[in-house]
């Protein structure tokens, strides 16, 4: 099925290079703010994980994504992968940050919400989430938890930063 032809020239452009001021995803905090916007706003299901969103819905949250940024065509594949990668890991962020915090947010519907708490209280989820919770807290090798020191920007942000002083 061939796409409308939308001109999208005046829109940020997303390539892997990051020339010419190109944003791309691990990189800038536009595009993961704008991941995070598109979900928030056609959150149509009680999805508390990526897994649970239908291919049909995955679909439509690039497809939203694509009215944000420009890219070269031929990188098509490319920029829906890393899309789908954030989009996951944006969605596993702000899951866990509604049910850590109990409430529903503005952005998930009530009979959603019924639905992912109901799922929450199940052994099932409650069995994964101390699975998870050991996992996180493990002492590796006699170093103890893991924890990140380098503070808020990300390991690709900060090497982005230093490879401008070579």
């Amino acid at each position: 099925m061939e796409e409308a032809l939308v001109d999208r020239s005046d829109l940020p452009m997303l390539h892997p290079s990051r020339e010419n001021g190109a944003k791309w995803f691990k990189h800038h905090t536009q595009v993961s703010t704008a991941v995070r916007r598109v979900i928030q706003s056609y959150f149509k299901g009680p999805w508390y994980s990526w897994k649970r969103v239908p291919t049909f819905f995955r679909q439509a949250l690039f497809n939203l994504f694509k009215g944000k940024f420009n890219w070269d065509p031929t990188i098509n594949g490319q920029v829906q992968s890393e899309f789908n990668k954030l989009a996951a890991y944006r969605l596993r962020g702000m899951i866990s940050h509604v049910k850590r915090i109990g409430v529903k947010l503005d952005w998930i519907l009530k009979e959603y919400w019924t639905i992912m708490v109901a799922y929450w209280a199940t052994p099932k989820a409650k069995a994964n989430s101390e699975k998870a919770r050991n996992s996180r807290l493990s002492d590796r090798s006699g170093l103890g938890p893991h924890s990140h020191i380098s503070g808020s920007p990300s390991y690709a942000k900060v090497q982005d930063v230093l490879v401008l002083f070579v």
